[in-house]
């Protein structure tokens, strides 16, 4: 079976097989080259837990190989192809693919670079924040590659799968190949050769679960794939790296821990020579040559500036958007706020409480506002009628064969007849036009922007929509560690809020004796109008 899909500008040829004829047919005929060469590469698993489908995108081709419908050891080119290091398996956790391919069919998969160290090492990314496929898409390509839970927590086992499934898989393979592309054009010397550039990252796992903790986890659990992907987000790596304070014990020159000193903060103290780095044992803390006069023991700071779980206090947090972001990014620009109400931390676990209902409201506008049907839920993609769908089909392949040149008239035929329907009219009145509009169907604002644009329609409607979420957010975790002065309603009137750590005031803060802005502790002079800090005997705290 062959299709083809919009990427990049571009319509994708993708060709799926069910044999392990048909998949030696095709890698056979495509990759005859030595020269090393990325391959977008990634699985998709069944209910239980096993690989169904494998995804492969190379320059001339992209494949998807169904499992165990094509049999692996029967594809000598395919074997070939994996376990040779000159074709560079690129993806995000690839490593993980490589090791489920060869605990479940003992196939051996080499050359395989994680992008999202790769995008690290050439400074494109945070090391400390690992970006996933799709933050990368869209950092490197300027492309938005859907993530849509409905596709990708679907069945990849069932037979047979969606249109909507084999699309998201393509481009899945599709991304990885090209942000390797952008990041080899970009950061590669010319004089270096493509896999001497990458050789330190091949094969590296880059700390995300095992294959063999999957197994575990399906086979203990009724529900195979949730408990599996419940175990995958409970030991996730990104969880252990986003942190807003320092990990490392800082030490007043009065001997006193200072516990919520940034890590930016000492690495400028550092730099300054007000302090030094000591060892204790394993352990290395800082010692500051001063004892500051802010309140860093204080414990009661903004939660928002913490490196805690905002629902059970726990340490190894990742940002939670309470209004979600597919919605979150087309709110209107005083809507949002770097440490805003609207942005927590949250540890796996609460995060895995949280999102079913989050989820459920989130199926519910999409419902209302025109969204794509896909299996039991909602995708964030336009709704398209089979007709609409054949007549966009039809259109990307007349435009991508020279509207129609060279294919048999029969099939001209057809394809022409299609977009006609799709249209609404008689394929006699088809003009150049008329294929740039079935090719544009289901294009346009999607179905997360109307929802935006509806709420956005009065001051009245946006208060109720940021509301809602935080209701959701509210009654679902009943979170017990949020900061002082957050509440459903803090900042909705003439807001909307700048950030709980502007607007609450703690001990050290002070007000400026000239323009009455709060300032924090640790500013010399008011942030607005540069009045140095009054004395002791002068301050206004909080």
């Amino acid at each position: 079976m062959d299709f083809d899909v919009d990427w990049n500008g571009e319509a994708e040829r993708v060709t799926v097989v069910d044999s392990a004829q048909a998949a030696e047919r095709i890698i056979g005929s495509c990759c005859a080259t030595s020269e090393p060469c990325f391959v977008g590469f990634d699985t998709e698993w069944g209910s239980q837990g096993q690989v169904a489908l494998v995804q492969l995108a190379t320059e001339s081709m992209c494949l998807l190989c169904l499992l165990p419908e094509v049999s692996l050891h029967d594809c000598p080119s395919l074997m070939a192809m994996l376990a040779n290091p000159h074709y560079i398996k690129v993806g995000v956790a690839v490593v993980l693919d490589a090791d489920l391919l060869k605990e479940q069919f003992k196939i051996e998969v080499r050359g395989c670079l994680d992008l999202s160290r790769l995008a690290a090492r050439e400074g494109e990314v945070s090391s400390s924040q690992p970006l996933g496929l799709a933050a990368l898409t869209q950092l490197l390509l300027g492309l938005e590659l859907s993530k849509d839970p409905a596709i990708r927590r679907s069945n990849w086992g069932q037979r047979p799968l969606s249109q909507q499934q084999l699309e998201y898989a393509a481009r899945d393979a599709l991304a990885g190949r090209d942000c390797a592309r952008i990041l080899a054009r970009k950061c590669r010397p010319p004089e270096v050769q493509l896999l001497h550039w990458c050789q330190d990252l091949l094969d590296k796992n880059s700390g995300t679960i095992k294959p063999g903790k999957m197994k575990k986890a399906t086979a203990e659990e009724p529900n195979g794939l949730e408990s599996l992907r419940s175990k995958a987000t409970l030991e996730c790596g990104a969880y252990s790296c986003v942190t807003k304070f320092g990990l490392r014990p800082v030490f007043g020159s009065d001997g006193e821990q200072l516990l919520h000193m940034k890590d930016r903060t000492v690495e400028g103290l550092l730099r300054r020579g007000m302090a030094s780095i000591c060892q204790e044992g394993d352990l290395e803390i800082v010692q500051l040559n001063f004892t500051p006069t802010d309140h860093y023991a204080y414990a009661g700071l903004d939660a928002a500036e913490r490196n805690a779980c905002v629902g059970c206090a726990s340490y190894g947090v990742a940002r939670y958007y309470i209004i979600p972001r597919v919605f979150f990014a087309h709110l209107p620009r005083q809507c949002k706020s770097y440490n805003c109400h609207d942005v927590v931390m949250l540890c796996p676990k609460c995060r895995a409480i949280a999102e079913p209902e989050q989820l459920s409201l989130t199926q519910e506008l999409f419902a209302a506002h025109g969204a794509l049907r896909a299996g039991s839920m909602y995708a964030n993609e336009n709704f398209l009628n089979p007709q609409q769908i054949a007549a966009k089909k039809a259109a990307i392949t007349l435009k991508k064969g020279d509207k129609g040149k060279g294919f048999p008239a029969a099939k001209l035929n057809a394809l022409q007849e299609a977009v006609a329907a799709g249209l609404g009219m008689s394929a006699s009145d088809l003009g150049d036009g008329h294929l740039s509009m079935a090719e544009k169907l289901g294009s346009g604002s999607l179905p997360s922007e109307r929802v935006v644009q509806a709420a956005a329609s009065s001051p009245e409607s946006l208060r109720d929509f940021l509301r809602s979420w935080r209701e959701c957010f509210v009654n679902a975790l009943k979170p017990q560690y949020l900061a002082e002065g957050w509440s459903l309603d803090t900042g909705l009137d003439g807001r909307f809020i700048p950030s709980v750590a502007s607007s609450l005031e703690w001990p050290g803060d002070w007000r400026c004796s000239s323009c009455g802005v709060h300032c924090f502790g640790r500013s010399d002079r008011c942030r607005c109008c540069q009045t140095p800090k009054p004395g002791p005997d002068n301050v206004s705290a909080g």
